[in-house]
C-alpha cells in the first residue's frame, strides 16, 4: 500500500535532515513549497511534487521508492524528474520532461521552477551564483507551460 501525503512528508523530512539550501534553509522546505504549489492535484502529482528531489539528491533509489510502496505513476515520475547530470544536460533533462506527456512530472517541475525563481531564495547568492542561475532556467519556464497546454 502506498504511504499517504503525510507519511510521504515525514519520510523526505527524515531523508533531507540536516541539509540546507543556499540561503541555509531546510531542503524538505523546497518540496512542502513545490506540494503547496500543487495543492489541488492529484495524489500522484503530489507524491511526486514531494518526493520529486529525493533520488537526485540523496541515497533513495527508485527501487527503494518501489519498495515502500509508492505506485508506478509516481515512480515514473520521479524518475523523470531526477536529473543525471554526469548523464544529459539540463536542456535535455527538461525536453525529456516536456516530451514525455507525462502530467504529473511537467506540473511538479512547473512547481519546482516557481520556486527555484523565487527572488527570495536567491538573496544569499553573489551576483556570479545569480546570473548562472538565470541562464540555466532562461526559457525553461515557457517551455514547459507549452508542454502543459498540450497534455
Amino acid at each position: 500500500m502506498q504511504p499517504n501525503l503525510t507519511e510521504t512528508e515525514a519520510f523526505v523530512r527524515e531523508i533531507f535532515e540536516g541539509q540546507v539550501d543556499s540561503g541555509n534553509v531546510p531542503m524538505a522546505e523546497h518540496m512542502a513549497r513545490v506540494a503547496l504549489y500543487l495543492e489541488g492535484q492529484d495524489e500522484t502529482t503530489l507524491q511526486a511534487a514531494w518526493l520529486h528531489d529525493v533520488v537526485e539528491d540523496t541515497k533513495v533509489t527508485l527501487e527503494d521508492l518501489r519498495v515502500r510502496g509508492y505506485t508506478q505513476p509516481v515512480i515514473e515520475a520521479v524518475k523523470l524528474l531526477t536529473h543525471e547530470k554526469k548523464v544529459i544536460s539540463y536542456r535535455e533533462y527538461i525536453d525529456r520532461i516536456c516530451q514525455s506527456g507525462n502530467r504529473s512530472a511537467i506540473y511538479v517541475k512547473i512547481a519546482d521552477q516557481n520556486d527555484n525563481l523565487n527572488p527570495q531564495r536567491w538573496l544569499q547568492l553573489n551576483r556570479y551564483a545569480q546570473n548562472a542561475l538565470r541562464k540555466k532556467y532562461k526559457g525553461v519556464q515557457e517551455k514547459l507551460m507549452e508542454a502543459a497546454i498540450t497534455l
